[in-house]
């Protein structure tokens, strides 16, 4: 980022720090970590009486069924584990699918989007335009108007921004969400991708911000397999476990505070899963910018048992000035001063072969 887009951003945190914009978002969005405190509270005093809940697990890449032993328990109860052999960082213990799918559906999940607006008066916005931007430009010139399949679609905002460009459909376990969709004029199914009928269906499937989710997303590495045209594209977009703030901060981080997040992936990692399920590599970057802000520095020295990342601060004036003061760093400060490491996201480009004997999962 250069120094002049730096100074434009911060000017506009002035503006907020000034007129307290955001007010309304920030109240929202301490409703919904509430709410999600509340689940998870509720799902882990459940565990001392039923059983099922919790089931083994091993590293979604390699297989390893046993993780090195740097381990830690982040701060609501769940264990984690780092691969010695690719440095994935999953969660082991693991709740089983069934106990996935009725967090995910609990009220605080679909609140994060309806901030508490009735389905049929939700207004729908388009989103992630860098993500469909960067499909475009590692697709190349050729690619061509493609049915696509959005994974994990919510609401269905990356569906509007990619209409222009593909012939789009969305799958979406949260069924509060799923409907939203479908509200909005897209062909959405309620459930997971193994419950999408088919194969050789589509020639893009797109997956933002949901590997990291699942249990076994060999499985659904292997549901997309199928489900692609040969020559067909997967584009995933997840978590970066080899970022500076994960290394700087570890337990402490977004990342790893819930029960959302069960497996994080290195870049060899996801390379690794990709070669399992029959796909070729054809593009990977790091991306999302600095991932370390200046504040997250200061605070999480000075106040560690309170720490959350990107969400420490929930005052809109002192949140903004934290910002004023992130993007006067960016501007002024060298990269050089801040702890080493990638961008706290990656994203990866993987086709299914072309070829008819081409193996496919295994």
């Amino acid at each position: 980022m250069t120094t002049r887009a730096s100074l434009r951003r911060a000017l506009r945190h002035v503006r907020g720090i000034v007129l307290a914009q955001g007010a309304d978002y920030v109240f929202h969005k301490r409703v919904y970590h509430d709410g999600r405190a509340h689940a998870l509270r509720a799902f882990i005093e459940s565990t001392q009486s039923t059983t099922g809940l919790f089931v083994d697990n091993a590293c979604p890449a390699c297989g390893r069924a046993e993780g090195s032993s740097k381990s830690f328990e982040n701060r609501v109860g769940f264990r984690f584990v780092t691969c010695p052999v690719d440095g994935t960082v999953y969660m082991d213990p693991v709740p089983s699918e069934e106990a996935l799918g009725a967090l995910y559906n609990h009220p605080s999940e679909s609140y994060s989007f309806t901030r508490g607006a009735a389905t049929n008066e939700l207004r729908v916005v388009a989103r992630d335009q860098a993500e469909h931007d960067a499909i475009l430009r590692l697709m190349g010139p050729d690619s061509g108007r493609r049915r696509m399949l959005d994974v994990g679609c919510a609401t269905g905002g990356f569906l509007i921004t990619c209409r222009s460009s593909f012939d789009v459909q969305g799958v979406e376990l949260n069924d509060t969400t799923a409907e939203i969709a479908r509200r909005q004029g897209f062909d959405v199914l309620t459930g997971r991708l193994n419950d999408v009928p088919g194969e050789a269906t589509f020639g893009l499937i797109t997956m933002l911000q949901l590997i990291e989710h699942v249990v076994k997303p060999s499985e659904l590495l292997a549901d997309a397999f199928r489900l692609l045209e040969p020559g067909g594209l997967l584009y995933i977009n997840t978590p970066n476990v080899d970022s500076a703030s994960f290394r700087y901060l570890g337990r402490y981080h977004t990342h790893v505070s819930g029960f959302g997040h069960v497996s994080l992936f290195t870049r060899q990692a996801l390379g690794m899963l990709a070669e399992r399920a029959g796909f070729e590599l054809l593009a990977h970057e790091y991306c999302g910018g600095r991932d370390l802000a200046l504040h997250d520095l200061v605070t999480f020295k000075l106040a560690r048992s309170r720490f959350a990342h990107r969400m420490a601060l929930y005052n809109v004036r002192l949140l903004s000035l934290s910002k004023l003061v992130e993007e006067l760093g960016g501007a002024l400060i060298p990269e050089r001063l801040w702890p080493i490491g990638h961008e706290s996201y990656q994203r990866v480009l993987l086709r299914r072969p072309t070829r008819r004997n081409s193996p496919g999962p295994h």
